[in-house]
Parts: C-alpha cells; structure tokens; sequence
C-alpha cells in the first residue's frame, strides 16, 4: 500500500541519498517508540522517488497514518535546513547574482553559512523555524500522497527562501563593500609609497579610545589644522590616515596599549614596514602622563 512519495528530480544522488538515510531512521524509530515486533513501514529508494509504503494486514491507515506524517515531516524539515540550506543558497546566488565568478560565488557562499550559523546561535530561534518548516509539511503531506520536494520548497515555504535570500542580499553588499575597501587600500598603498620621504620619523600616542597626539621626531606636536594636534572625531581614523599620507614620514612609531583598534591595523596596512608598535616605553609613558596632567 503505497502512502507517501516523495519526488526529488532537481536534487543529486547523493542529496537523495541523505534524505533517504534519514527517512530510513526516522521509519526505524516508529518501530521502536512504539514497540511494534513486525514491520508495518517500509522507505524504498525508486528512481529519484523516496516511496513510503504500510505493509499490510499490520498498517492500519486510521491508526499509523498520523504518526507517519509527523515522522516524515520532522525528518524532511531537518533535511531541508541541515543538507540543503547550503544548496538552496547557492541557488539563489546563481540566480540573482549572476555577475560574480565561480571562485567569488564559492566565497559568498561560505559567507553566507557563517551569517545563517551566526543567527541559528538562539535554540528558540531554531526550533521556531523546524517547527514553521515541520507544519507546513504536515499539512500538506496528509492531504497529498504525491510531494515533489523542490516545488514544495519554492512555493510553500517561501518565508525560508526569502530569509535565506535576505542573506544572501546583505553578503553581496558585504563583499563588494570589503571588495571597494581593498582596491581603496591598495591605491592608497601605491600612493604612499611613490611618494617622497618628507619627515624622519612619526610618533603617534594614543590614550584613551579615541585621543591621538602625533608628534615628530623631536617630539614636539605637528599641526593638524584647528585641533591643536589632539584627534578626537567621530572619523578619527580618517583623519589621522590623512594626516599621515601628507606627512609622508619615513618611519611611524605608534605608542598604544591597545594595538587591536581598527585605526592601528589601518596604519600598519598602509604603512607595513614603516610601522613600529610601542606598547610601553618611557618616552610615552612621560608624554601621556603629562598629556593626562594637562586634560584635567
């Protein structure tokens, strides 16, 4: 007695493989939750068809079919989101972004798995979605005996697909901003360094989050416009990067205790072996001692 196939004709072999696996588990686990000695299921592989079948006389339709159907569907709602979440982005990726290479759709799809993990991180946030995915297809497979997988996934679940795609739109906008960045760092970088040597040496001293002084090499402040040698703006980096490229300095020594800003990997990305990192030396420790000193 032939109750539920499923079709899955746009899938490989090896994801119909893995959905049968599971199918076959989860057929395994009615028999023992309900303690039944003789088989009254059975999952056959038939084609790219997944074929679930109750053997008679044992299957009785008014008493197993439920239980079948909430089996299915908890097994197929895994499948979906733990196999065929990669796959089903980089459909979408293949689609809607037809301008990036296999390389570039190879790393946006990387991406974009990190950003679904990243947001699976809540257990609530988890079991909702199995939960929305599981009763969707329990509505369906209990009214339908015939259930072709992809469609099912395209036009019943399109509150996924639309989640999915949301990603997918912000990991574009993400790679081609950072891409943007680098040919920026780049140009940036190839200027500085045809440009001629104009100062020795650069002191930067930093304290606090956002406060820099930038000093030469005889330690006396360099004029930064109207700010009296002290950067602190909601774009500081931009400024002291500025500020830098003009000067031109043969070395830059940056006295920090906290080398993991952005601004001081900036600096050493622009300026590489021109950049020294002081942690801890007397000269900053004087400079910022008084510099404290003359803020109160």
């Amino acid at each position: 007695m032939d109750l539920i196939t499923i079709n899955m004709d746009n899938f490989s072999e090896d994801e119909i493989q893995q959905c049968y696996v599971k199918l076959q588990k989860e057929i395994t686990l009615i028999h023992k939750k309900n303690n039944l000695k003789k088989q009254i299921i059975k999952i056959m592989k038939v084609d790219n068809n997944l074929v679930s079948t109750g053997v008679l006389p044992q299957f009785q339709l008014n008493k197993h079919a439920a239980m079948l159907y909430q089996s299915i569907s908890q097994s197929l709602a895994h499948f979906i989101i733990n196999d065929l979440q990669n796959i089903l982005v980089l459909r979408l990726l293949k689609k809607e972004q037809p301008q990036f290479d296999k390389n570039e759709i190879s790393r946006l799809n990387k991406y974009c798995s990190d950003l679904l993990n990243e947001s699976s991180h809540s257990s609530n946030f988890i079991r909702k979605k199995y939960q929305k995915i599981e009763e969707q297809l329990y509505h369906y497979i209990e009214k339908n005996t015939q259930l072709n997988l992809d469609a099912f996934i395209r036009f019943r679940l399109q509150f996924y697909i639309q989640e999915l795609n949301d990603v997918v739109e912000y990991a574009v906008e993400e790679y081609i901003s950072d891409q943007q960045y680098k040919e920026f760092m780049s140009l940036l970088k190839s200027f500085v360094f045809t440009q001629e040597y104009k100062v020795p040496t650069v002191h930067i001293i930093h304290d606090g989050e956002n406060d820099f002084l930038i000093l030469d090499d005889d330690l006396k402040c360099l004029d930064h416009d109207d700010t009296n040698n002290e950067i602190y703006d909601k774009n500081f980096d931009d400024l002291i990067i500025t500020k830098l490229v003009s000067l031109s300095p043969q070395k830059i020594v940056i006295h920090t205790r906290k080398p993991e800003m952005q601004v001081i990997h900036v600096i050493e990305q622009i300026f590489e072996q021109r950049t020294i990192l002081c942690k801890r030396c007397n000269m900053c420790e004087k400079i910022l001692s008084n510099y404290r000193k003359a803020q109160k």
